[in-house]
């Protein structure tokens, strides 16, 4: 899929939502940290109108590219056992300094949670949008936020599901089913 140009994506619009739901999707580690993670919509632009989109393409009875621009937040915390807890520190570390500082590679989660869709919006265009969280990798360091906190590099992605009205949804063909007697 080609990237919009400058010209193109100044045409895309902001589309208002409603959220139906923001879960934490929790995930017991190795050294039984629980580790949550909650994914936020930010913003949802659009090049077009889904309504006008459908619409020229039901005239033209051509395809017509519909662009969507989706900014999340992944929002990541610890509920860290006791004995995990080290010495308070202030300091605020560079990426580079805590992967220098990793004591513990590649930790297994569990995932505790059995909902896949954590969050799910509604777009004013009646579209909505479901978000599932992945995790990629965890690594924890050798260094502690000012709580004690040990802290951990985690790795992972949002992936969306982009959900159609059911209006606007293409008409399936039924094959009617005929018995042989």
């Amino acid at each position: 899929m080609n990237q919009p140009s400058v010209e193109e994506l100044k045409e895309y619009k902001y589309i208002p939502f409603k959220v139906e739901r923001e879960l934490w999707a929790r995930y017991r580690l190795e050294d039984n940290t629980i580790l949550k993670v909650k994914v936020v919509l930010v913003n949802v632009r659009m090049n077009v109108s889904l309504v006008e989109a459908l619409k020229k393409q039901r005239e033209t009875k051509e395809k017509v590219p519909v662009g969507m621009h989706v900014q999340v937040h992944i929002v990541i915390g610890v509920e860290v056992p006791p004995d995990l807890r080290g010495p308070p520190d202030t300091k605020i570390y560079s990426p580079s300094e805590l992967a220098n500082s990793v004591i513990q590679e590649d930790l297994e989660p569990e995932r505790l949670d059995p909902t896949t869709w954590v969050s799910i919006y509604e777009l004013q265009n009646e579209m909505k949008l479901k978000v599932q969280h992945t995790l990629v990798d965890v690594s924890k360091t050798d260094k502690y936020e000012a709580n004690g906190d040990p802290i951990y590099l985690v790795s992972s992605s949002a992936d969306i599901k982009v959900i159609m009205p059911k209006k606007y949804r293409p008409a399936r063909e039924i094959t009617p089913k005929i018995e042989q007697r």
